[in-house]
């Protein structure tokens, strides 16, 4: 299909993509040419800037950085043709043609001056911030990345654990080798796993400041409030999947059987949730004790589902609930991932911190501030950092939304646009990275931010992709900035037969509506562009293997194949 033919598709929304002077979000599927779409809103905004550097385009890799810097440079090199040449896209050659019209008329000549095309990886940008004002950022010189920095949060681990003194961080040290009865090892490991994330919770603990300052009254309140509002959404997220696994019609017919049974016991203590008139068994934080009374009441002690029901659990001899408890039960049975289900359900937290637990979770904070702390220190000795350091570092080289440093106010002033290529797979500190960018932007003041990506397609867990981003920024944008949200279907890469597989297959395996609370994204179905299946047969042949050596054998044979078939 040329490149002509694919501007019939979704044409209404990849034109306002292109050409809004809005900030615009698009998500856009697989094979829908998301790379043409970001190269053709660059070149856009080089007809409107007055110097390259007013745009910033971040990817998240950089064979992506490569290829879309390569494309805004070919349509620039094409717009000094009389006519589009063959297999361009049209439109890419018009907007290059007045692309390359403005930055003649500001003497500006991209083939000569290629690097003046801010189109970089966001780990590359990260450190360029970092390295421009290293003092500030914490830095002290160029940041070179470790290959490896799992031994470094290990040495990291145990001086925050052998930290000795008086003062807060030495007191919390002692009350958590005393929480844990002195595992030493074990909570080394532990506190050595959560450094690579830091970057995720050092903010919310201490700031962007990576000094050990003890947490003073007012940050722990905060801290607080944000984690009982993280165990809150946890618990309701575990309560939406009890009712979708346990079924909405069954949990409905056991809240009055539990009622009842409550009322029966002869021990009204072990079933006092439901001893109180109304509420039931909703996914809702506020009955996660009914459901723990619940599923402890179907289970065992050995946490198997209970074969009868007696007086002890509020089902005498003769009681009428009897016979529907055990057909509900039987049922249950009969759901593979039921029993499963229920076991968790027995030990859900309450939705909330009390005062003890809070206690325990406030000095392991604390030895968390401090593990981060002695990593700066390890990282120093070793003259090398990780991601995660540059990622701070580069915040801190911004400053804060309400007092930016010197290098905040310059690029405050200079970028107008930026673009963000899959952002699905934004972080967390990237996301605070781009209010810091933007923090000083006004409404409709003529800058804008450009996101593309899929949600359906997020990969980047491990980096702790915020996959709910995508939502938040659809229904309240970025501090001033709001988004007008574009979605396309079209699929350019997949035969009809493989995308109506997709379709039907993921449409059973994702959820059906957005949700927020839940980072929970929609299936939403593509379009085949392309009209004729390539082959024929089946779309997806599944294959099992009895090793990995035999999966191995036959991926390299069917490489060789697809090789050997090209070059016929």
């Amino acid at each position: 299909m040329s490149e002509s033919q694919r501007e019939a598709f979704d044409g209404d929304a990849r034109a306002h993509a292109i050409e809004s002077v809005r900030s615009v979000l698009v998500q856009a599927p697989a094979g829908s040419g998301k790379t043409t779409l970001l190269a053709q809103r660059y070149l856009r905004l080089l007809a409107l800037v007055d110097g390259p550097e007013r745009i910033l385009a971040l990817t998240f890799t950089r064979r992506a950085a490569q290829e879309m810097r390569q494309r805004v440079l070919s349509a620039l090199g094409a717009a000094s043709l009389s006519s589009c040449p063959q297999g361009m896209n049209e439109r890419t050659w018009s907007l290059a043609v007045a692309a390359k019209r403005r930055m003649d008329s500001l003497k500006c000549n991209m083939e000569l001056q290629p690097s003046r095309l801010r189109i970089e990886t966001i780990d590359a940008f990260n450190s360029w911030l970092a390295n421009q004002l290293s003092v500030t950022a914490g830095a002290g010189s160029a940041l070179r990345i470790l290959d490896d920095s799992r031994t470094a949060y290990q040495d990291a681990a145990r001086r925050a654990l052998t930290h000795e003194g008086g003062d807060q961080f030495g007191l919390a040290v002692d009350r958590v080798l005393e929480l844990d009865d002195q595992r030493w090892r074990k909570l080394v490991k532990l506190i050595a796993e959560m450094l690579p994330s830091r970057d995720r919770w050092l903010p919310l603990l201490a700031g962007r400041l990576q000094a050990a300052t003890a947490l003073d009254q007012e940050q722990l309140s905060s801290v607080r409030r944000h984690f009982d509002e993280d165990l809150s959404l946890l618990v309701a997220r575990v309560l939406l999947r009890a009712q979708e696994v346990l079924g909405q019609e069954k949990t409905a017919a056991l809240s009055p059987l539990m009622h009842r049974a409550a009322h029966r016991m002869s021990e009204p203590s072990r079933m006092a949730a439901w001893r109180e008139p109304g509420g039931g068994l909703r996914p809702d934080p506020v009955d996660a004790e009914r459901w723990r009374c619940m599923a402890t009441l179907l289970l065992t002690a050995e946490g198997t589902l209970r074969k009868r029901m007696t007086i002890t659990e509020g089902f005498p001899q003769g009681c009428p609930d009897k016979a529907a408890m055990m057909q509900l039960l039987e049922e249950f049975d009969r759901e593979p991932r039921a029993l499963e289900m229920l076991v968790e359900l027995r030990t859900l937290p309450d939705p909330a911190y009390n005062d003890e637990a809070w206690g325990r979770v406030r000095e392991i904070a604390q030895v968390l501030v401090l593990a981060a702390a002695e990593l700066d220190g390890v990282f120093r000795e070793r003259g090398a950092v990780d991601f995660a350091a540059v990622s701070l570092a580069a915040l801190r080289a911004l400053g804060k939304a309400e007092a930016p440093t010197d290098l905040g106010l310059r690029l405050d002033y200079r970028l107008q646009h930026i673009l963000v290529d899959e952002f699905q797979d934004t972080s967390s500190a990237q996301l605070e990275l781009l209010r810091l960018l933007s923090a000083g932007w006004q409404k409709e003041d003529g800058r804008s931010i450009f996101c593309v990506g899929d949600p359906m397609q997020s990969i980047y867990g491990f980096r702790q992709a915020e996959v709910r981003a995508f939502l938040d920024l659809a229904e309240e944008g970025i501090g001033q900035v709001q988004f007008d949200v574009k979605r396309l279907r079209s699929n350019f890469r997949s035969s009809p037969d493989l995308v109506n597989w997709i379709n039907r297959c993921f449409a059973e395996l994702m959820p059906r509506f957005d949700d927020r609370n839940r980072g929970a994204i929609a299936f939403r179905a593509s379009e085949a562009a392309v009209t004729v299946s390539e082959g024929g047969g089946n779309a997806v042949e599944c294959l099992g293997f009895a090793s990995r050596a035999a999966e191995s054998k036959a991926i390299a044979d069917m490489i060789a194949r697809e090789v050997a078939r090209h070059l016929e």
